[in-house]
């Protein structure tokens, strides 16, 4: 089997692929009401390239995960269809969407190291 030139696997690429033209979409074609600033943080396809695990957060305090994952899911066949428009593959894969809850877990482990600097400064 000869080994490929290229840096990672079909699965990554597509992967990026997928991730970059969400983003795009996102701005343009897909509104969801009352979500603020929605990032894709990271795509992750399947071995067999027909499934994309589309992990996503949002910047407002008005809306819960739950809220956008089921506004994602309303919108999935739109966003979907777009993605096929675009996306260079013979099928356009499955979408599944995540909240990725790594900002606030970084936020939350912040403030405990603060709690504990401004308990040692007391002493």
């Amino acid at each position: 089997m000869p080994s490929s030139n290229r840096p990672y696997s079909r699965a990554d690429r597509l992967g990026d692929e997928v991730k970059h033209i969400l983003g795009e979409l996102f701005i343009t074609h897909v509104h969801l009401h009352g979500v603020g600033m929605l990032t894709i943080t990271k795509v992750k396809m399947t071995r067999d390239l027909m499934i994309a695990k589309v992990y996503v957060s949002f910047l407002d305090k008005e809306k819960t995960a739950e809220d956008l994952i089921k506004q994602l899911k309303d919108q999935k066949g739109v966003i979907r269809y777009n993605l096929g428009n675009r996306i260079n593959s013979k099928f356009v894969p499955d979408l599944r969407f995540y909240y990725d809850d790594t900002l606030a877990h970084a936020e939350h482990i912040e403030t405990l190291i603060h709690k504990l600097k401004a308990e040692n400064t007391d002493k």
